[in-house]
């Protein structure tokens, strides 16, 4: 039976696994090692997370049958309360293409409807598979763009949006 739920500082060891085993196989063929290394510690590790949650990012973690199988975030875009942004959605590599993505982002539409937002934004690197689900739930390119994130290193990103 799946399950979404509204996860928070006590769910960052859930959170960090997940992003671990579904990073390095979405982004091994896009960028570095190093660059996957750099991310994650920036963007996965306890303290960052804790900071993520502290800010105001909401996070929703997918379980099925008790096992967590993906999770994303979300939270209005620079104080801007009617768009909101998804900051991550990854589902295990070996389970997806079963709705888990689909479901989380509604979870997501849900919360974000309920505060107000009337479009919902993401960042999407150019060469992730990602793009096309994006594209099938109606989400449009606003942007393309390349955002340095230090050590060297650039995302290389569409911005797309949807309105609610």
């Amino acid at each position: 039976m799946r399950k979404i739920y509204k996860a928070g500082i006590e769910s960052i060891s859930i959170i960090e696994q997940l992003a671990s085993e579904a990073w390095t196989i979405t982004y091994k063929n896009i960028i570095s090692k190093e660059q996957i290394d750099f991310m994650f510690t920036m963007m996965y590790s306890e303290a960052s997370l804790k900071k993520q949650i502290s800010e105001g990012h909401i996070f929703f973690i997918c379980q099925d049958d008790n096992v967590p199988t993906g999770f994303a975030s979300c939270s209005p875009k620079d104080n801007i309360l009617n768009t909101w942004q998804l900051h991550k959605l990854y589902v295990l590599p070996q389970l997806q293409k079963q709705g888990t993505g689909s479901e989380l982002i509604s979870k997501v539409y849900e919360e974000a409807k309920n505060k107000g937002a009337q479009s919902l934004e993401l960042n999407v690197n150019r060469q992730n598979s990602a793009f096309t689900f994006y594209k099938k739930l109606g989400f449009v390119v606003s942007k393309e763009v390349d955002i340095d994130i230090g050590g060297g290193f650039f995302m290389n990103d569409y911005i797309m949006s949807k309105a609610l």
